[in-house]
């Protein structure tokens, strides 16, 4: 099931730093990664990469409490997760010799 409500994984870049920011946004859920979460946060590490305007990346989660508790328990196994994330070297590709399209 998609979620739903607000984004998930959030990307900013402040163009005087050149640092952007990747944030995990589930603080309600201790920033765990669902299967939807770990694919987005896929998908926006790839723009990170992507950004020549980004020099430096912090990853952080929202809330005051947790960073990252991890995978969520209702989350489907890893062995459901192969082939699914846009570029992986599972999917036949890393960053710097994607062949996947998404690049």
């Amino acid at each position: 099931m998609p979620l739903t409500g607000p984004e998930v994984v959030t990307y900013e870049c402040d163009p005087e730093t050149r640092v952007a920011t990747i944030t995990l946004n589930r603080p309600e859920r201790a920033n765990a990664l669902s299967f939807e979460t770990f694919r987005r946060f896929s998908e926006v590490f790839h723009g990170f990469y992507l950004d020549d305007d980004a020099w430096t990346g912090v990853v952080t989660g929202a809330g005051d409490r947790h960073f990252c508790a991890g995978t969520w328990p209702r989350a489907r196994p890893a062995a459901d997760w192969a082939g699914r994330l846009p570029c992986s070297p599972r999917a036949g590709c890393s960053p710097p010799t994607c062949t996947s399209g998404s690049r």
